[in-house]
């Protein structure tokens, strides 16, 4: 199921540790792929090892991270989004 994971405030947080992580951040990308098929959204993070996407939306000034852990593909994507939450919640980013 296609669902939202964590917020946060800073895109450019996001954006700086997607490239720590070896992860691309695709700005204005309006559909993220997951198990069932797409699903709309503002911005797109691509996963090496998986065709799935994590959604990135921008609504009531938070960024939320959307993604689809079905299946083995699901268990690749979900490592990403924890090393990603990780990260976003080390005191550095809550600025």
């Amino acid at each position: 199921m296609y669902q939202t994971v964590y917020k946060t405030k800073s895109l450019s947080a996001l954006w700086t540790i997607c490239r720590k992580l070896g992860l691309s951040l695709y700005l204005n990308k309006k559909t993220a792929r997951h198990h069932q098929g797409e699903a709309p959204c503002d911005h797109v993070i691509a996963v090496p090892g998986t065709r799935l996407e994590i959604g990135v939306n921008y609504e009531n000034g938070n960024y939320s991270l959307q993604a689809d852990f079905y299946r083995v593909e699901g268990k690749t994507l979900r490592r990403a989004v924890e090393k990603i939450i990780s990260l976003l919640k080390e005191e550095k980013w809550k600025k």
